[in-house]
């Protein structure tokens, strides 16, 4: 097996095969889906981390009540007021914002900086 695998046909964007160009406004939950989520979890005595490339995103997961944000890269005031409120956690992750989102990690890393 040969690492990263071939991209399969047609393409999906994956992490291994990120698109050109990321889309930051998909979100894949429902605020009531993550609500449920975050629900269950508190059921089992676990945390919850959600990556959130979005900032209606990251509101959603902040009001359901997750643990911690990955990633946020767009950010607000009003976002992180609620994070204090809350309770959740910021982790950025850089590394990867710096490769895939080179175009505005100005603006990404003074969020970050922000926070």
């Amino acid at each position: 097996m040969r690492y990263p695998p071939a991209q399969q046909h047609p393409y999906i964007a994956g992490v291994l095969h990120p698109p050109k160009e990321p889309n930051p406004d998909y979100m894949v939950f429902s605020k009531e889906e993550m609500q449920t989520i975050v629900a269950e979890a508190k059921l089992a005595r676990c945390p919850v981390s959600a990556h959130c490339a979005t900032l209606e995103g990251a509101m959603a997961a902040i009001e359901a009540g997750v643990s911690t944000i990955e990633h946020a890269y767009h950010t607000t005031d009003e976002m992180f007021e609620q994070m204090v409120k809350k309770g959740v956690i910021l982790v950025p992750t850089l590394a990867i914002a710096e490769r895939l989102h080179a175009r505005r990690f100005d603006q990404i890393l003074s969020g970050v900086k922000r926070a």
